[in-house]
């Protein structure tokens, strides 16, 4: 993530996995903060987190792209055109 919080790398795929509270909210807040957006991979819908802190272990179902705010356009019209 520090590599796209840098600039370094243009998008990252995040993969399902079960996730603690403090493995998730940190990344998510810092993304976010810095205008990054969560996307589910398979229709680029956006992705709400809202932490669960009743559980000790969340799952994560969907793969998830992070991308910047600013390139989702760019993204929707790669991503339509490949289909």
């Amino acid at each position: 993530m520090a590599r796209l919080w840098k600039g370094e790398v243009g998008a990252v795929i995040l993969q399902p996995f079960p996730h603690t509270l403090w493995d998730v909210p940190p990344i998510w807040g810092i993304s976010r903060k810095l205008g990054f957006e969560f996307r589910r991979l398979d229709d680029l819908s956006p992705m709400q987190y809202q932490p669960d802190f009743a559980r000790r272990i969340a799952p994560n179902t969907a793969t998830l792209i992070v991308v910047h705010g600013s390139r989702v356009a760019e993204l929707r019209k790669a991503w339509d055109a490949s289909y």
